[in-house]
Order: C-alpha cells, then sequence, then structure tokens
C-alpha cells in the first residue's frame, strides 16, 4: 500500500492495490513512512470508509483504545447478525474514553435502561458488560457493570442497515433542535463550535438520539439527584445551558427534560466546551 499522507506519528492514509482508501495504524509509521510505500507487516489495523470527521479523533485519543476498540469491532462482527459501521471504531473509542474519563473523576451515573437494554439487546448487552470487563483489566479502570448499557447502544445504533425513512417535519424539527441548542450553547458557554469538527458531531448526536427518545416516549428519570445537584454546582454555566435547551424541547416537543437527561446534556455540554478551548489554545491556533 502507498502512503498519500500522514495523520500523526502512528496512522497514516494510503491507498491499496485496488485504488482504495484507507487508514493504517501502526507504531511510528507516521514517522518513518511520511510517503512512499508502507510494509503491510509494519502495519498493526487497517480501517476503510471512515468518515472524515472522526480522524479528528486521532489526535485525542491513544493508539491503544483505537487497537482495544478495533478488535471489540471484530468480536462484535462475529457474534451479531448484522453488519456494524465501519465508523464503529472510532465512535466506541470515543465513548470509552469518555466513560473512563468520568470514572476517573468519580462521576458515576445510573443508566435507567439497564434491564430493558439486557431483556431487548441480550447479545449486544452482554458485548457490553464483555467489552466493559475487558476495559477494566486492560486500562486499569473500574466501570461498573451499568457501563455495559452505553456500550450495547453503539452496536444497536451504528448498525449498518437501512433506517425507517425519516418525514420531512421531523428532519427539520432535530435540525431546528440542535441548530437552536448550539446557539444557546454558543451564547452561554462563550465558545464558538466549528459545524465540521468531531466536537460538534459527538453534541449533535446526543441531541438528536434524545429527541428520538422523547419522540418515542422513552424520557426517563431516575433518583440521581445527588450527583445532578453536585455537577449544576460545578458547572453553574452547563446547568443554565441546559436548562435554557430544555426549553427548546419544551417549545418543540412539548416536553421539559428531566434532570436526569439535563444531567447527560451538561456533560456533553462541558465536553464540548472544554474541545473548543483546548483547540483554540492548541499552537495552531495561536
Amino acid at each position: 500500500m502507498r502512503v498519500i499522507r500522514k495523520l500523526n506519528n502512528n496512522v497514516v492514509m494510503c491507498m491499496d492495490d485496488d485504488g482504495r482508501q484507507l487508514i493504517a495504524m501502526g507504531r511510528g509509521l507516521g514517522y518513518r513512512h511520511p510517503s512512499g510505500v508502507l510494509d503491510s507487516d509494519e502495519v498493526t489495523r487497517t480501517f476503510y470508509s471512515i468518515d472524515t470527521r472522526y480522524l479528528g479523533l486521532l489526535d485525542e485519543l491513544p493508539l491503544e483504545l483505537f487497537e482495544f476498540s478495533a478488535q471489540i469491532f471484530d468480536v462484535a462482527q462475529g457474534i451479531l447478525s448484522y453488519e456494524l459501521s465501519s465508523n464503529l471504531p472510532f465512535i466506541l473509542a470515543d465513548h470509552l474514553s469518555f466513560a473512563m474519563k468520568r470514572a476517573r473523576e468519580g462521576i458515576y451515573v445510573k443508566m435507567p435502561y439497564l434491564y430493558d437494554v439486557e431483556q431487548q439487546y441480550p447479545l449486544e448487552f452482554r458485548l457490553g458488560d464483555f467489552t466493559v470487563n475487558r476495559l477494566n483489566t486492560e486500562f486499569d479502570v473500574k466501570l461498573p457493570r451499568r457501563e455495559a448499557v452505553g456500550v450495547a447502544m453503539c452496536f444497536v445504533n451504528n448498525a449498518a442497515l437501512p433506517k425507517e425513512p425519516v418525514g420531512a417535519d421531523d428532519e427539520r424539527r432535530v435540525e431546528r433542535i440542535v441548530d437552536e441548542a448550539t446557539r444557546a450553547t454558543e451564547r452561554i458557554m462563550g465558545i464558538s463550535v466549528d459545524r465540521t469538527s468531531v466536537a460538534f458531531t459527538r453534541y449533535a448526536t446526543h441531541l438528536q438520539y434524545l429527541t428520538q427518545r422523547i419522540k418515542a416516549g422513552e424520557s426517563f428519570a431516575t433518583e440521581n439527584e445527588s450527583v445532578y445537584e453536585t455537577l449544576c454546582a460545578e458547572y453553574a454555566l452547563a446547568a443554565r445551558c441546559a436548562d435554557e435547551i430544555s426549553d427548546i424541547f419544551l417549545e418543540e416537543l412539548d416536553h421539559e427534560l428531566t434532570n436526569e437527561e439535563k444531567l447527560y446534556l451538561m456533560l456533553h455540554i462541558n465536553r464540548i466546551s472544554v474541545n473548543v478551548q483546548e483547540s483554540s489554545a492548541s499552537p495552531g491556533n495561536a
């Protein structure tokens, strides 16, 4: 395979013998092969058809986590009866990174659908349980078993199958919610969000899933008041932002967000804010 360009010291974009683009990973590949022909023996993992929006994660997450997520992807493909999106290793790595960060900061949130997901998606839940156990061992973290729910839903939400057609009215409503919520986030948090960034993709995806759950009548509320109140005190601006976004949902869907829904939203708001600030402070933007 021929190297097209270096993405970082461990990752390069290549062209294979059939003229298809791919991402190749391996220790020091970018350092040793900024261009030219790549020896396949040096490559530990290849990825085809990756959405360019996720390439920014390569600079945010460690190589070991991508390799771990790719291994889980391989296991899942051998067990599940449907094809998974080629983007899943990147999406899963991002999800697991966020879960580990929460655990190391002592932020634990309840998963209200644990038993529902276990019953409705038994294979996906078992894969989630397997993933959490392996992650705890290999990365020396202590994620609780309930995190298997989030991992299971990564598989469910990234099935490479045709989805039910979405009506134009629903599409426009989701677009309005995402746009208004993003503008509220920018105004209150004092940031400017790059709509082409991975950070925005994460945020928009969360809002889209939240909209879908509410429309399906799957809104939830659990006894998580202590965590919610703690985060409100610690992240006052994010809490204010979540309250304003709740007003948007009330207007668009006649649904006022529960504290549990606002709690998750606050975590995403804080995350996108930190990512934007870190990006702005990077040497390339100085």
